[in-house]
């Protein structure tokens, strides 16, 4: 199944987009984390017709949130490729399959990947992410900064948005260094033209800070954990889709 972690406007506190994250549903064990079975499916290459499920899944998702009401249309759901599902052929045309089939923007998905599965073959995936782009999918790139060549590629990549990975935002309190660092990665963004997600928000301090450094989004504990789709579809209607102001030692939703 897919669950979902909202993505806010810090200044507004607006549920601005959805990280769709996906969990195995196990009879005798319980929800599954990713960790424990994507590795698997990656492995066996059932991660193809996971993926692909994934997609179809969030585009549903993204249908009915927009037919219950049509300003749901300004969201944006980013969903996750793996390494093998990047390397497909032919997966800018898949993508678009999937666009047509369910009636929804190119503007309303979001493709997450990290850098190590672009890093394997250059050329090929600066081919895919051209595609994608023409297409008018929102490329995001995902735990910038664990990267060995972030800096390197990072200006030849067509992405919109750059996620700073969470151990940097959980660092960025506990003194000067993390804090530059993080500074570092949101005014290189800010140059390159790249809007910038903080993953991993879990405190007030951490919000201030951000805020302050010009961060323009974020997600994290502090607003929501990863939810149940009927659980999200109760949080869109909160008017405005404006989440309450957390207090510095307090997570609003549990």
């Amino acid at each position: 199944m897919l669950y979902y972690q909202p993505e806010i406007e810090l200044s507004s506190r607006r549920i601005v987009g959805l990280e769709a994250l996906i969990r195995w549903a196990h009879p005798e064990r319980g929800l599954i984390p990713p960790m424990d079975f994507i590795p698997l499916a990656e492995e066996s290459g059932l991660i193809l017709l996971i993926g692909d499920w994934g997609l179809a899944e969030a585009r549903k998702h993204i249908q009915t949130w927009c037919l219950e009401d049509p300003r749901h249309s300004s969201l944006r759901v980013g969903a996750n490729l793996s390494a093998r599902q990047f390397s497909r052929e032919g997966l800018a045309d898949h993508v678009k399959a999937l666009l047509l089939q369910f009636g929804i923007s190119s503007g309303q998905l979001g493709l997450e990947m990290t850098e190590s599965s672009l890093i394997p073959n250059l050329r090929i995936a600066l081919d895919v992410l051209g595609s994608l782009r023409r297409l008018g999918v929102s490329l995001l790139l995902d735990d910038f900064g664990t990267g060995y060549s972030s800096l390197n590629h990072l200006h030849s990549f067509p992405f919109d948005v750059s996620k700073i990975y969470r151990s940097f935002v959980d660092r960025m309190t506990t003194g000067d260094q993390p804090l530059q660092i993080v500074r570092t990665i949101i005014e290189l963004a800010r140059v390159l033209g790249l809007d910038v997600v903080a993953e991993g928000l879990e405190t007030g301090e951490q919000y201030r800070l951000l805020r302050q450094l010009g961060c323009r989004f974020g997600q994290g504990y502090l607003f929501a954990r990863p939810m149940s789709v009927e659980v999200v579809t109760q949080l869109l209607r909160i008017p405005g889709r404006v989440l309450p102001d957390p207090e510095p030692s307090e997570m609003v939703l549990s």
